[in-house]
């Protein structure tokens, strides 16, 4: 991979898109993206995770709320990507959290 041309892989970073998912008894009411650089993944979702709880649309006190995240790694479609550690796990699907 090349980092130098790919400005999404400058200096160990890498850039993320997160998708914000509010819902109310499973009803999807607001999604927001965010689009952000980090060292990895988890720290992408953790980023990403206080950016939505730091939204208008986030309220715990309406009745079945829920908050799903997606992260996604942005890539140059001509850079390979990156490789996983040795003994990393199979993609996650998107986390969710519920707050009552």
């Amino acid at each position: 991979m090349n980092s130098s041309s790919n400005p999404s892989l400058q200096g160990g970073a890498f850039t993320y898109v997160i998708t914000a998912r509010f819902s109310c008894q499973g009803r999807l009411y607001a999604e927001e993206t965010y689009r952000l650089t980090a060292c990895d993944e988890p720290e992408a979702e953790r980023i990403g995770h206080h950016r939505a709880i730091e939204s208008d649309f986030c309220d715990p006190r309406i009745r079945d709320f829920s908050l799903a995240l997606s992260v996604t790694l942005e890539m140059d479609p001509d850079d390979d990507p990156p490789s996983a550690p040795s003994g990393a796990s199979a993609p996650r699907q998107p986390d969710s959290a519920s707050f009552e």
